[in-house]
């Protein structure tokens, strides 16, 4: 059994930016879950837009003799927002969503900024890293010690650097046993856990984002 669900498009054009992508929302899950949903998209939308005018008025304030840069950027000069949603799991027990969201407001490089929320239907409730280190006080710690452990060897292996290489006070920093640390997980299954890193939380841009599923519960 699945929840049902639909996708809301959010395809539009304004003034500064280009705006595509889609989010979910579930039938089977309280009004509360699903405005979380759309408020993190919605609200980051409102976020992109005004970089993106503050970046351009900025460009075109501070443009030289020999440039010519208009009120408003053409259409190829617009910044970018997308949600790339993708549903880990939707059973009769728990929802888990994913969504990655690429921007571009200026600068040498857009960013990935990734949600995550989790659902479970049975108690009409949702999931977050409190819900887990109820169950499970040691949670933080074993999430620490484990998260590095792995890390280091995925990152050594997508740098094809040894691990001797891989700045392991960055690394270090960002899998604290601290909640903000480990906020960002899916569950795949009853017996998984998939947890997020952003961009520079572990490792250098060039890395990107990084990924780690874990069994679970936690040992």
């Amino acid at each position: 059994t699945v929840s049902n669900f639909r996708m809301v498009s959010i395809d539009t054009t304004t003034d500064y930016t280009e705006i595509d992508g889609e989010y979910p929302q579930f039938s089977n899950a309280s009004n509360v879950f699903n405005a979380k949903i759309s408020n993190a998209i919605n609200l980051g939308i409102k976020d992109q837009y005004e970089a993106s005018k503050e970046n351009w008025k900025a460009r075109y304030d501070t443009q030289g003799g020999e440039e010519s840069v208009g009120t408003f950027p053409k259409a190829d000069e617009k910044f970018g927002y997308n949600a790339s949603s993708t549903i880990i799991r939707n059973d009769s027990s728990v929802i888990s969503v994913v969504i990655r969201v690429y921007e571009y407001s200026g600068g040498a490089h857009g960013s990935e900024v990734i949600h995550t929320f989790n659902y479970d239907l049975i108690n009409q409730r949702e999931i977050e890293l409190t819900t887990l280190i109820q169950k499970d006080k040691d949670l933080l710690k074993k999430l620490s010690t484990t998260s590095r452990t792995l890390l280091l060897k995925d990152l050594a292996k997508r740098g094809e650097v040894s691990e001797d290489q891989i700045d392991k006070s960055m690394l270090n920093d960002g899998t604290e046993p601290l909640s903000e640390n480990f906020s960002l997980f899916t569950l795949p299954n009853d017996k998984e856990i998939t947890f997020y890193f952003i961009q520079y939380q572990v490792a250098a841009y060039v890395f990107g984002s990084s990924e780690l599923t874990i069994p679970y519960p936690v040992q």
